[in-house]
């Protein structure tokens, strides 16, 4: 199954084709996904029903599992995200680093994306890798050592879930200050960035 956050319109546009699906089809879901902040086709309405039951059986959405939320006094959104399998770290994908990484043999192994309220401005800050390599005394992320890379997929799920949050209307800056060290997961991230200015 196609994690549709790891695919851009080019690589998404072919895969309808693929599903022969019209070609607009891929601008179409990326437009009920990140304009519209829906993820579930059965609303797809501008998409044939049999085409927005293949899209069910053949993308998939939200990966992630949402642990724990925390709020801030401030209106500052926590979100702690547990991956299935603990995300398979070590897999590669469009835009993923090449090198290959450990899986986590703890199944707690989770990752932390923030929203941070400053109106007109709304930042995301996300994590890109699962723990940190570098270990900086004055930072927790790396006390456990670094599991692995997230995928491009991952990175633009965490951006997702905090631009579909109820109190604002969308995000307008993100930064890699989460846990990891963004430029040791250098593909994945500027894939990201690439495809969430694309749509």
């Amino acid at each position: 199954m196609h994690h549709v956050f790891d695919l851009n319109p080019t690589s998404l546009s072919e895969l309808c084709t693929q599903w022969q699906m019209p070609r607009h089809t891929a601008a179409q879901i990326f437009d009920w996904v990140y304009a519209k902040k829906i993820i579930d086709p059965a609303k797809f309405s501008n998409i044939a029903a049999r085409h927005r039951r293949h899209l069910a059986e053949n993308l998939a959405f939200h990966q992630s599992s949402v642990i724990e939320t925390h709020s801030a006094s401030d209106g500052t959104r926590k979100m702690l995200l547990q991956w299935p399998d603990r995300g398979h770290p070590s897999a590669t994908s469009e835009g993923s680093t090449a090198i290959s990484l450990p899986q986590s043999s703890d199944p707690n192994r989770q990752v932390e994306c923030v929203m941070i309220p400053s109106p007109p401005r709304y930042t995301a800050c996300i994590s890109s890798q699962i723990g940190c390599p570098v270990g900086c005394r004055f930072c927790a992320s790396g006390l456990g050592g670094l599991d692995g890379n997230l995928t491009t997929g991952q990175i633009i799920e965490q951006v997702h879930r905090l631009n579909c949050l109820r109190e604002i209307d969308r995000l307008t800056n993100i930064v890699f200050m989460g846990m990891g060290e963004p430029l040791a997961n250098f593909n994945a991230v500027t894939s990201a960035i690439r495809t969430i200015n694309s749509p």
